[in-house]
C-alpha cells in the first residue's frame, strides 16, 4: 500500500519548490583579462618584422666584443645605443616602466607596445595582469605565436629565452609597418570598469546591465516559536 510522501522526504522536498527569476548584475571585473584579438597571420608578420628589422642592430651590438664596441664610429655606436634604450625585454624593467608611465603622464618616449609570448609561459601569474596595466598606460598589447620566445632571444643575440618585449615610441616611429599596424589594426584594450574612471555621475546615469536567471527556490515553512 503506497503512502503519501512526508515533507521531510526527498520527493516531498522536490515538490515544495517554486520557480523564480533571480536578478543578476553583470560584473565588469570579469573582463580584466581579455586580450585583443590578433589574427595568427598578423602575429607571424609582426614577429618577422621584429626579427629582420627592429632588433637587428641590438643583435649586432650584443654579438660584439668590448674592443669592437669601442672601435665603432661614434654615429653607429650612438644609433645602436639609442635602439637598445628603446627596447625592453626584462620583466622587471618592463613592469617598472609601465608603472612609471601610469603615474607620470608627462613622460617622454613612452612604451607604445608590449609583445607577450603567452604560449611559451607556464604560469598565467606572469602575464594575467598585463591587460589592466597596458590599458592604464595606454599601451598596445600583442600576443605572439607559440615558440616566439626562442626566436626573440636569437633575434636579440642573447642566451635566455625572451618572454616579454616592449618597444618605445622612439624606435617605432622609424618603422612604418609597425607604426601603421599599431595605429590601424591593433585594437586598444577595452576593460569596462577602467573606462568609468572619469565618469561624471552628476550629469549622467550609471547604466547597469541586469539579467534574470530562471531557477527554483525551496518553500520553507516558518516555524512558530510561540507555544500554543
Amino acid at each position: 500500500m503506497s503512502s503519501k510522501p512526508s515533507d521531510n522526504s526527498l520527493k516531498g522536498q522536490e515538490i515544495q519548490k517554486r520557480t523564480i527569476f533571480k536578478p543578476l548584475l553583470t560584473n565588469p571585473y570579469t573582463r580584466r583579462n581579455i586580450w585583443p584579438r590578433i589574427e595568427p597571420n598578423l602575429q607571424l608578420t609582426l614577429l618577422q618584422a621584429l626579427e629582420t628589422d627592429i632588433l637587428t642592430s641590438i643583435k649586432q651590438w650584443n654579438n660584439l666584443s668590448l674592443e669592437e664596441k669601442k672601435s665603432l664610429p661614434d654615429i653607429t655606436k650612438q644609433s645602436m645605443i639609442n635602439d637598445i634604450g628603446n627596447v625592453l625585454y626584462g620583466f622587471n624593467s618592463i613592469m617598472k616602466s609601465l608603472e612609471d608611465q601610469i603615474s607620470k603622464k608627462d613622460l617622454e618616449n613612452k612604451i607604445k607596445v608590449l609583445f607577450v609570448c603567452k604560449y611559451d609561459i607556464s604560469s598565467k601569474l606572469l602575464y594575467d595582469h598585463f591587460p589592466v596595466l597596458c590599458s592604464l598606460a595606454n599601451v598596445k598589447l600583442i600576443t605572439l605565436p607559440k615558440s616566439s620566445s626562442k626566436k626573440l632571444s636569437i633575434a636579440l643575440g642573447v642566451k635566455k629565452d625572451i618572454q616579454f618585449l616592449a618597444l618605445r615610441e622612439g624606435i617605432i616611429k622609424n618603422n612604418k609597418f609597425i607604426s601603421l599596424t599599431l595605429d590601424s589594426t591593433i585594437d586598444d584594450i577595452n576593460i569596462g570598469f577602467l573606462n568609468n574612471q572619469n565618469y561624471n555621475y552628476e550629469d549622467k546615469k550609471l547604466e547597469m546591465n541586469v539579467k534574470f536567471l530562471l531557477t527554483e527556490m525551496p518553500i520553507v515553512k516558518k516555524k512558530n516559536d510561540k507555544k500554543k
